[in-house]
């Protein structure tokens, strides 16, 4: 089996890196939050967990894996809301889920893209999210009711790329 973890360095210290390992096995996406308090890892199974980034390490689960289920979607990107409350996971399948980073729950989800979201931002007031699939197009959502506001179809960029800007 391939080797799959997570390597943190603080820059500002001498130290070695140090490798996390996801609970459930590989990890298809990370995030971490804005303080640098919070990592966010999502297994290729499913699973999506958010640790704190403290000598304790205590991990909570958001998403538990379903053994049963053979073939899971797979989480392709997250992002954390700036207060580190919220996190936005964007699936294979084109969906996007915003979870409470508080512990297990079931999520506010986003449907309109059609192929796996690869990017996604969450502006710093909370109200905006900006995803980037492979659909080829960038979308606006307003996170109060999980609808878009914007959709940008670049031409001849491949899968495109896009950020929000403090102003």
């Amino acid at each position: 089996p391939a080797d799959s973890g997570a390597f943190l360095w603080h820059l500002e210290r001498a130290e070695p890196p140090v490798k996390l390992h996801d609970p459930d096995g590989a990890i298809a996406c990370a995030a971490v939050s804005g303080n640098g308090r919070l990592l966010a890892t999502c297994a290729a199974n499913g699973a999506i967990h958010v640790r704190t980034l403290d000598p304790m390490g205590t991990v909570r689960t958001i998403v538990a894996s379903d053994p049963k289920d053979e073939f899971p979607i797979i989480p392709m990107s997250a992002a954390f809301s700036h207060d580190g409350l919220q996190l936005a996971v964007g699936y294979e399948d084109g969906s996007i889920v915003i979870y409470s980073t508080e512990g297990p729950n079931a999520g506010r989800r986003f449907l309109g893209h059609t192929k796996p979201v690869r990017g996604l931002e969450i502006a710093a007031d909370g109200r905006r999210l900006l995803s980037v699939s492979n659909d080829g197009t960038i979308r606006v959502w307003d996170t109060g009711i999980a609808r878009t506001v914007v959709t940008l179809r670049p031409r001849g960029m491949g899968t495109p790329t896009a950020l929000f800007t403090p102003d």
